[in-house]
């Protein structure tokens, strides 16, 4: 059943055709008076169908609403599609990625595990950070956080951040987290000053620049890097942000909604099993 916002858009259309047909030249007052709601439909298709041109006054005349119409209906099969996506992905096992020595945002026992493949310098990726931490107060308890680092210019500024904020998780988690909330909230910084922003920062937090120096070239944080582009490999993750919801998948910068709805549904694919 139509809800009451598309009932509106339906019946606003319906009264744009009907104002461009009652002054067409050839549809008189006479033909006007022969509509009935039975068979209204079938009257404004034959009279369009002689007179196209009609189709074309009624777009210039009402871009705005017919746009809003056309928004409205991609919206919905958008939704549409991703609900029938989650559907199917909720009876799948959840992936089993390398999370260890990666800084957990929310409760380590939440049931919904949020794995977000994220890149420092990506303003929809800083987007998706600032949603995630608005969730975890309102899902206290229910879910938790991990990122996996996902530059797209591994030898930019990027690819720079996830080293030091790889070589901070070794050195103290809280910290680390720290570090993350700076780094997107520093985000034009970053892009602009790459290693002097980096640096700064990472003082401002108390880090041990020595030691942090000497783990951004150590194998663990190599491996660790590695493990998260492998993993972003079997989440067939093409551009970021891009997150798992347990099993659901999440890309792009979805609306509050449309993320809350994927939660509600994992939380849901939990209580099941």
């Amino acid at each position: 059943m139509p809800n009451k916002k598309n009932t509106i858009s339906y019946w606003r259309l319906w009264a744009i055709f009907f104002s461009v047909l009652l002054f067409f030249p050839a549809f008189s007052v006479q033909a006007a008076r022969n509509v009935t709601t039975d068979n209204a439909d079938f009257v404004i298709r034959e009279i369009l169908r002689e007179h196209p041109d009609i189709v074309l006054q009624v777009l210039r005349e009402h871009s705005e609403e017919v746009l809003d119409i056309a928004q409205q209906g991609s919206l919905k099969r958008r939704h549409n599609a991703l609900s029938a996506q989650w559907k199917r992905e909720q009876k799948q096992p959840i992936p089993q990625f390398a999370l260890h020595g990666r800084p957990i945002f929310g409760s380590e026992s939440a049931p919904v595990t949020i794995v977000g493949f994220s890149d420092f310098t990506c303003s929809y990726c800083k987007q998706a950070h600032d949603l995630i931490m608005e969730l975890l107060q309102t899902y206290s308890g229910q879910i938790r956080y991990v990122m996996k680092l996902f530059p797209l210019n591994s030898e930019g500024s990027g690819g720079l951040a996830a080293e030091y904020y790889t070589a901070a998780s070794l050195q103290d988690p809280d910290k680390a987290k720290a570090l993350y909330m700076m780094l997107f909230a520093q985000q034009n910084d970053v892009l602009r000053e790459g290693k002097k922003a980096l640096d700064r920062i990472s003082r401002e937090i108390g880090l041990d620049m020595r030691r942090l120096s000497v783990d951004m070239r150590s194998r663990t944080v190599r491996e660790m890097l590695d493990a998260d582009l492998a993993d972003a490999a079997l989440a067939n993750v093409e551009g970021t942000p891009h997150m798992m919801i347990n099993a659901l998948t999440v890309k792009g910068a979805l609306s509050k909604e449309l993320v809350e709805e994927a939660i509600s549904m994992a939380l849901e694919a939990t209580r099941k099993k």
